[in-house]
Formats: C-alpha cells, structure tokens, sequence
C-alpha cells in the first residue's frame, strides 16, 4: 500500500484568498480526514500544509506498522495452531 494524495484549489478573487484542501488516497480510496489550508500566497500555503501533510504520513505509516505487525502475530499463531492457508 502506498499513500497519495488529491488536490484541490479554490482561489476567492475578491479577498485574494486561496484555499487548498488535500485529501489522503490509500489504494484508491480515501483514508484520514481532509487536510483543509488558506493562505494568500504560496509560501503561506505551503507554510501552513507541510505539518499537517507529514502528520498524516505519519499517521498512515503508523497504521501501516501495526497492520504489518498484525499479521506476522495471525502468522505465527496459526503455525502454532497448525492451520495453514492464509
């Protein structure tokens, strides 16, 4: 599994604000909550976007972890079980 994210812009030409909001894609699908920003330039953006973004990598790669863990613990007691298959 990978993490991706979808972008979206909404520029307001009467306040010059812009608002982004980024939403985090697991194998097709959406996964966490929307990551939603506003800001009236780039730097503002990206200054306000980058924590919350490697948050929630950090989130994803947590979640991956304990999956990944979650399964070998399901391996080795079906072994000791005896079962076999998936």
């Amino acid at each position: 599994m990978a993490i991706d994210f979808v972008v979206e812009f909404c520029h307001r030409e009467k306040t010059g604000i812009i608002t982004m909001r980024v939403s985090p894609i697991v194998d097709g699908a959406k996964w966490d909550k929307s990551i939603e920003v506003q800001g009236a330039t780039a730097d503002a953006l990206d200054a306000a976007l980058r924590p919350k973004l490697l948050a929630a990598v950090a989130r994803y790669e947590k979640a991956e972890a304990l999956k990944q863990l979650a399964q070998q613990r399901l391996t080795a007691l079906k072994t000791e079980l005896g079962i076999r298959g998936e």
